[in-house]
């Protein structure tokens, strides 16, 4: 629901396979430039240590699943770099809940990302590079229409559609 969206709020959720470094960079540079925007990371609470320390970043740990889903659904852009991957179930509910997401080109979010619109950036790339992913991705214009994209291209994961699909290929053999 995008009306939950009042203010510009960066979302990180997860641990496994999170790149640390790049996310504590990027959002230090970021918040240099941009000292409104909040930053929220859902992380296991074995993790906190992980991300830097600054007042406009919140770490939550043990959140309920419809407080999960709050978090996607109040928050700009999922924000989630990573080291490697080859599901990313943050990147579902991200995407099943119409946010924006900046993440790292590996493994599998190619697929993932197809015709999504939303916003790969590649392994190595510098931190002013995922900087501009965020700034642009974060505009209100392109925010909606990726947003959009973002649900379109949930659906096609829907339960239902990927169990006819098994089926399909099960008869074939």
């Amino acid at each position: 629901n995008y009306k939950l969206r009042k203010e510009k709020r960066i979302l990180l959720v997860g641990q496994h396979m999170r790149d640390f470094d790049i996310f504590n960079k990027v959002i230090k540079m970021y918040l240099l430039k941009n000292n409104s925007t909040k930053v929220d990371a859902v992380i296991h609470e074995a993790y906190q240590n992980k991300i830097i320390s600054h007042n406009n970043i919140t770490i939550h740990s043990g959140v309920s699943d419809e407080q999960l889903r709050c978090f996607y659904q109040k928050s700009s852009v999922l924000f989630i770099p990573l080291t490697d991957v080859t599901a990313c179930n943050s990147v579902l509910e991200a995407m099943a809940c119409g946010l924006p997401i900046v993440s790292t080109a590996v493994g599998g979010n190619a697929a993932y990302f197809k015709n999504s619109k939303n916003s790969l950036v590649n392994k190595g790339s510098s931190v002013e590079i995922y900087c501009k992913a965020l700034k642009d991705i974060m505009n209100n214009d392109l925010n909606q229409e990726v947003s959009n994209a973002s649900r379109q291209k949930a659906l096609e994961y829907d339960w239902k559609r990927i169990a006819e699909e098994v089926n399909e290929f099960y008869k074939k053999l």
